[in-house]
């Protein structure tokens, strides 16, 4: 291909990237979008958000594991919320989910805090993969446990929300 062609040739962003996915939902201004993006997903209304892009979990010992979240923010003052892109198949994606989502809860606390101040930790994954192809449902939320005797509900701090982004009907897609 000539040099000319190829400096004429449109290239299409796509939010999928790392890069343009963080910009496009961290990005000062454009809050808006990630409470959109969250209170769709959460089900819930969102009416504050503090965002944090490329969040880093400390090590606590030398030689513990480290992770860099896509997105990490704070809802309403009240939760956490990781957000994580994953375009390349991860067989491991829930393992590390559930490492970054303790490793959230183990630093929440600070010194003479009560554990009833321990904030909820909520991971989503928006996968560009299939990860369960026996479900017809694109979004796949943590198990609720229930007591079985009473209609109580065992709380957990974490939860998990996995996005599987095929699925997703052609209309419904934002980010193509």
């Amino acid at each position: 291909m000539d040099l000319e062609k190829k400096k004429n040739e449109k290239k299409e962003l796509n939010a999928k990237n790392d890069v343009i996915f963080k910009e496009l939902f961290s990005k000062k201004g454009n809050e808006d979008l990630l409470i959109d993006l969250l209170s769709n997903i959460l089900g819930e209304k969102i009416t504050k958000i503090d965002i944090t892009k490329d969040v880093s979990l400390n090590r606590d010992v030398y030689g513990e594991k480290y992770g860099i979240l896509d997105i990490g923010a704070e809802i309403d003052g009240k939760k956490y919320v990781d957000i994580e892109m994953q375009v390349a198949e991860d067989h491991y994606l829930l393992e590390r989910l559930e490492y970054y989502a303790s490793k959230r809860i183990s630093h929440d606390l600070e010194s003479g805090h009560g554990y009833n101040e321990l904030r909820e930790v909520i991971e989503i994954a928006l996968v560009d993969y299939i990860m369960f192809p026996d479900l017809k449902t694109a979004m796949h939320k943590s198990l609720r446990v229930l007591n079985e005797d009473r209609n109580y509900e065992l709380k957990s701090l974490h939860k998990e929300i996995i996005v599987e982004m095929p699925k997703m009907s052609s209309e419904r897609k934002w980010y193509k």
